[in-house]
């Protein structure tokens, strides 16, 4: 292939390509971290409603994840009005 000519319109294309994954990506990234401080929020609330003495035989019962997942996404929830893309 060292041999085959490379058209500009062929890096154009290439650059579109790229430059349209890259805003997919971000835009995928943007909604699981959205995802994530909701499923946090959520879990902040179940876990007032429920009490300490409760909280890891409930969700071991009724969440499909890891309680260590659980704790992430709880602590994301509350650190979101640190993070300086929630302002915008």
């Amino acid at each position: 292939m060292s041999g085959d000519l490379i058209l500009p319109a062929d890096l154009e294309a290439i650059a579109q390509r790229a430059n349209s994954a890259h805003v997919r990506a971000r835009e995928a990234a943007g909604r699981a971290v959205e995802n994530a401080i909701e499923a946090g929020l959520a879990l902040i609330e179940a876990k007032a409603i429920i009490g300490h003495g409760g909280w890891l035989d409930w969700l071991s019962g009724n969440v499909n994840f890891s309680d260590r997942t659980a704790r992430l996404y709880m602590q994301l929830a509350k650190a979101m009005p640190a993070l300086p893309e929630a302002k915008s």
